[in-house]
């Protein structure tokens, strides 16, 4: 992942931190200097608070325990949310974990796209 550079580029990036939401507890104060960016989308200018904050979320969601390789034979559940505007898809996988009752559900892929005018004509 490149620095942002402008209001569009911030938009993807905290689409794909909505689809990851579900599964990243506290997404939403990790990502607050992104989205304080898009408030002031007149002036797009890149702080060194949302420097740093992107070098923090890079190092986050590249470490082995968020993204996981599927293993062969395991099964993938897809979650797919659909707006007017964005289209969101995490692919995850549900393994045992130590002192978990429950399964747990990681992330194993990730796409979000912000729909510009022309796709959106199409159902």
């Amino acid at each position: 992942m490149k620095r942002l550079t402008s209001v569009k580029d911030g938009q993807k990036l905290t689409g794909c931190m909505a689809a990851l939401n579900r599964f990243i507890s506290c997404l939403g104060e990790k990502g607050l200097p992104f989205f304080k960016l898009l408030k002031a989308s007149e002036h797009f200018e890149w702080m060194e608070e949302a420097d740093e904050a992107f070098a923090k979320l890079k190092q986050f969601l590249t470490s082995p325990l968020i993204m996981p390789v599927p293993q062969p034979g395991e099964t993938l559940l897809i979650y797919i949310a659909t707006t007017t505007r964005v289209v969101s898809t995490t692919i995850v996988v549900e393994r045992e974990e130590a002192r978990h009752v429950y399964k747990v559900q990681q992330p194993v892929y990730f796409i979000s796209e912000v729909l510009n005018k022309s796709k959106t004509r199409y159902p």
